[in-house]
């Protein structure tokens, strides 16, 4: 965190999901990588005080396994777009690890493909 909550705790949440399909209400044509594994990170740091989400901003840095990322890249999935943004991590004994910003009460999408 940054600014006035820097060193405060606050919670990242991630999850993996599958598209949802058209039948069930979804957008499958959002998603560009059909057959990709997605990953959602979600910054629940937020306030009572009508403070703007950018005050509340987390930088976020996870690891993914080799195995995981075999012959395969991360992309940011754009939230307004699905336009997929390609990550550069930095490579270590357990993975490669990652880093971004994710505002407060905000969530990102990634795929790895």
């Amino acid at each position: 965190l940054y600014g006035k909550y820097k060193n405060k705790r606050a919670d990242i949440y991630i999850g993996t999901f599958n598209i949802i399909p058209k039948e069930k209400y979804g957008d499958p044509d959002f998603f560009k990588s059909r057959k990709a594994r997605y990953f959602m990170i979600v910054n629940a740091f937020t306030t009572n005080k009508d403070e703007f989400a950018d005050v509340l901003t987390q930088q976020v840095s996870f690891t993914i396994n080799n195995d995981i990322l075999k012959n395969k890249n991360i992309y940011r999935v754009s939230k307004n777009t699905g336009i997929e943004i390609k990550l550069t991590g930095i490579p270590n004994d357990k993975g490669t690890t990652f880093t971004t910003y994710i505002t407060g009460g905000g969530f990102d999408f990634f795929v790895i493909r």
